[in-house]
């Protein structure tokens, strides 16, 4: 279990010992699991296929699921959403070179208003270890679904090991409850996988479709 003080910091790494402990042990949860989940975006067979996909990553952290998306070369434009400033702060170092171009964009909005995304304009979304503090997660949820295009994928990877550290902060512990509120936000084809080993850590993936028709939010 992790302790008070620290968890909060698991949330948003800020400045310090503490932040910098909590950094570090994200790489541990995330480098592995990283390739995973960018893996299960398929990328291959959103969009036309070609290199022209918009996709959103909640909380990229140290990077790891980024380098992979960059290095998949599938994409046009690449928005981070990272309320850490500790980890804009390394994000800005470690991508220079794509922010510099226009590829990748980081942003330090909470994912709840992604108002400099126009509707239906994103491909994919994911984030690894991120839904547990998404609260409340309806309101993340519409707003994520807001921007999708009406075939786009949206995954969350999740690990029990969260399950046993502090619910003010770790909110959503129940895969079963998220998988219920994505439906009832209008994502459909909803399904976790099966628990997949990633280095020390076991994850599973909740995947789904906008499940929108057309431009509309039906």
């Amino acid at each position: 279990m992790l302790q008070s003080w620290l968890a909060p910091n698991m949330r948003a790494p800020q400045g310090g010992l503490i932040g910098w402990f909590a950094q570090n042990l994200m790489v541990k949860f995330n480098s592995i699991s990283s390739i995973e989940i960018i893996n299960r975006l398929q990328l291959d067979t959103l969009g036309d296929g070609d290199s022209s996909l918009s996709v959103v990553e909640l909380g990229p952290g140290n990077g790891f699921s980024m380098t992979e998306l960059i290095a998949s070369k599938k994409c046009k434009t690449i928005h981070g959403v990272e309320i850490s400033q500790r980890f804009r702060d390394l994000l800005g170092d470690k991508f220079k070179a794509d922010i510099d171009s226009g590829l990748l964009s980081i942003h330090d909005n909470d994912a709840k208003d992604l108002s400099f995304l126009e509707d239906s304009s994103i491909d994919a979304i994911y984030a690894l270890n991120v839904i547990y503090f998404l609260n409340p997660l309806e309101e993340y949820l519409t707003e994520l679904r807001r921007v999708c295009k009406p075939d786009a994928k949206v995954i969350f990877g999740v690990c029990d090991t969260v399950k046993r550290n502090d619910e003010v902060v770790f909110v959503n512990q129940d895969w079963d409850v998220c998988m219920d509120k994505m439906k009832d936000a209008g994502f459909s084809n909803v399904e976790i996988s099966e628990e997949i080993a990633c280095g020390d850590m076991n994850f599973y993936f909740i995947s789904s479709l906008a499940g929108k028709t057309g431009n509309t939010m039906n």
